[in-house]
């Protein structure tokens, strides 16, 4: 009895223009800098007569999306964290994967299925789990499989920080009929998260004004504390030595070295070097006027002829730092 020839299993595509796309697909992945978790979208709005459609959040845009998902391609929280054991060794309990985090792993999943470079033969097996596609999926990369293996991982990763993709909830209505409300536990789900947002944020400012420490002037017999906020900017003349000009049209002698309170304000997003006379707070500019190869400052707060200076060898720096 004859036997028919064994097929030849595909193989990774070779094409310049998917190796391109992939390429830039990693790319963005990794310069995409740390960002606070977006609030997501949760799995309580799905119910009823809503369906689930979702982008990606990183470049370039899925050209399938918007994409209702297949129910057979739904993920379960012990798969989440049987994947992420795979991926980086954590060991994560299922109780905790929020819903939020499920949505975006189940779009992770629908991906691998729409995943062109993927034969379809391979596809027939809807119940395989997000560990079983990862090297399925790698194996045929364009630009190879660690290559795509990074690239899952990073999803992976931005996966658990809610943002790899933007699940939205679409409510499709007949002529005429009038939208359901949204349902009081998505309302609650939304608020507890802006919460804990806010909560998040308000421990780092606190955290950050814990460590501003203020600059001591001398103010006659006396010693003055200025804080960040109120000074406009710190000048090193020959002439008159250091001096402080602040936001109440003040100026106070100060005897600690320009170098040393460059240094003092480094972590002050707002405070500059712009020359090796000048330490300018950028918050307190009002005009920036060309001055040779150079710019002059005026304040808001300063008669016009007190100026700070901006030299050339500053100017390339301080032009980026204002986004020109």
């Amino acid at each position: 009895m004859k036997t028919g020839k064994r097929r030849k299993s595909a193989e990774p595509s070779k094409d310049p223009e998917a190796i391109a796309l992939e390429t830039k697909i990693a790319e963005s992945l990794r310069q995409l800098s740390a960002k606070p978790s977006p609030i997501g979208f949760y799995a309580s709005a799905a119910k009823g007569a809503l369906r689930v459609q979702y982008i990606r959040n990183y470049w370039p845009a899925n050209n399938y999306s918007p994409q209702v998902q297949p129910e057979d391609l739904k993920v379960t929280a012990a798969e989440v964290a049987e994947y992420l054991a795979y991926c980086f060794g954590e060991q994560v309990s299922p109780d905790q994967i929020s819903e939020a985090q499920l949505w975006q792993f189940t779009v992770r999943k629908n991906e691998f299925f729409l995943d062109e470079t993927i034969p379809f033969a391979e596809k027939r097996e809807r119940e395989r789990s997000l560990t079983a596609w990862h090297p399925i999926g790698c194996k045929y990369g364009p630009n190879g499989y660690d290559y795509r293996d990074d690239w899952y991982k990073s999803c992976a990763r931005r996966c658990m920080e809610l943002s790899a993709f933007q699940v939205e909830f679409v409510q499709p209505l007949a002529q005429g009929e009038k939208p359901k409300p949204v349902p009081g536990a998505v309302l609650k789900e939304i608020r507890d998260g802006l919460k804990q947002h806010i909560q998040a944020q308000q421990t780092i400012l606190q955290e950050l004004r814990r460590l501003r420490v203020p600059l001591w002037v001398q103010a006659g017999k006396e010693i003055k504390l200025l804080w960040p906020a109120e000074i406009c900017f710190i000048s090193s003349e020959a002439a008159v030595g250091l001096e402080v000009f602040t936001t109440a049209g003040e100026r106070w002698p100060c005897f600690h070295p320009l170098a040393s309170l460059e240094q003092q304000f480094a972590a002050e997003p707002d405070f500059m070097r712009t020359s090796r006379q000048h330490l300018v707070n950028l918050s307190h500019i009002d005009r920036v006027q060309p001055a040779g190869r150079g710019r002059d400052l005026t304040f808001r707060s300063q008669p016009e002829d007190i100026k700070a200076r901006v030299t050339d060898s500053y100017l390339k720096a301080f032009l980026k730092r204002l986004g020109r």
